[in-house]
């Protein structure tokens, strides 16, 4: 009902809680002890608050954040900033004459995670969320979220411009790459930028729905491929361990007693 965590602005919601309670503390003798949490509702990044008395039964409902008319709510701020994000990253390109046909360009990196991991093999997560940061800002410029479990629980998704919702019998491979496509795609038409680089593992299932997807072939660009120096470290390092108990004979493996004696 109320378990997880929230974004809340603590001034503002203790100051909710006190004025409320203070409006029916009169009434008959009830304590600050009476006044409980008994639900909670998700509205985006904001958060409503229902509290009630256990002695009068009073009644409350109090947001996490302001809500006021002339103040940015926090799910507004936050896709302000994204958009003012992007701005940058636009004017640094300008600034270093990166541009094609008077288009910015610029690089970004791109990931996906699942709430169910694969370990390489196991593609079949149902939901999950990937994201496309700008490389010299760092602040993330798109998010798409797959959201089957929501349906999955009986809840219908409020009114939003999704990229990508999938059947349950969808691999989660070809989500992430559909997603990531779809992004750049988008970009031109939402930022106004050419994502020209792009920052990513070594999956080449996504680099390549990018390419086919053929995001920029009015301006004639390829998206590149630069490999992510985190994930090639990580991957060499499988390797070797690979090849070291392939080569290393099961015996030695078993009663070496240090490097010394191996």
């Amino acid at each position: 009902m109320h378990e997880g965590r929230y974004i809340v602005d603590l001034a503002f919601l203790f100051e909710g809680i006190r004025r409320e309670y203070s409006k029916h503390k009169g009434l008959i003798d009830c304590q600050f002890e009476d006044w409980i949490l008994v639900n909670s509702n998700q509205r985006g990044l904001l958060t409503q608050l229902s509290y009630q008395c256990r002695q009068c039964f009073a009644k409350a409902t109090i947001w996490s954040e302001p809500t006021k008319p002339d103040q940015l709510d926090l799910n507004t701020a936050a896709v302000t900033s994204t958009i003012t994000t992007c701005e940058i990253e636009k004017q640094l390109a300008i600034e270093n004459n990166e541009t094609i046909n008077s288009i910015p360009y610029i690089t970004v990196v791109a990931d996906d995670s699942w709430m169910k991991r694969s370990y390489g093999k196991g593609y079949d997560a149902s939901s999950g969320v990937g994201a496309i940061v700008g490389y010299r800002t760092g602040k993330v410029l798109f998010v798409c979220a797959i959201h089957d479990m929501v349906e999955r629980k009986g809840y219908e998704p409020r009114p939003h411009k999704c990229y990508k919702n999938f059947a349950r019998n969808e691999n989660s491979g070809k989500m992430e790459s559909d997603a990531i496509a779809e992004s750049f795609q988008s970009s031109f038409e939402m930022h106004g930028v050419i994502y020209r680089s792009l920052i990513a593992d070594s999956d080449s299932n996504v680099y390549k729905r990018i390419v086919d997807s053929r995001p920029y072939k009015e301006q004639m660009v390829k998206v590149q491929k630069i490999e992510c120096t985190n994930h090639l470290l990580r991957n060499l390092k499988k390797k070797l361990l690979s090849v070291a108990e392939m080569t290393q004979p099961k015996m030695q493996r078993k009663f070496c007693r240090g490097p010394q004696y191996c």
